[in-house]
């Protein structure tokens, strides 16, 4: 079975460049590259600040994460959450 990985952990393993995908239709990502991969839910996490531009996933897969700054796959820049 998988380690599940929450909040402060997924913005790390993100920050060490841990790409991720997530599920179709789930608020879930898969580190393909951590052994025995990890399921993660990103319900909450804090992305911002966060350079997203070369994972492979849909944006709308976002909505429950907080962004602020963060660069999102093509490119754009979401500052939804910035305070």
């Amino acid at each position: 079975m998988a380690d599940a990985f929450t909040g402060k952990m997924v913005r790390d393993l993100i920050e060490k460049g841990h790409a991720f995908r997530l599920a179709n239709g789930d608020i879930y990502a898969v580190f393909e590259n951590l052994p025995g991969a990890a399921i993660c839910d990103l319900k909450e996490t804090d992305l911002s600040d966060l350079d997203l531009s070369k994972i492979d996933l849909d944006v709308s897969a976002l909505n429950e994460a907080v962004l602020c700054d963060t660069v999102l796959p093509g490119g754009a820049v979401s500052r939804r959450d910035c305070r």
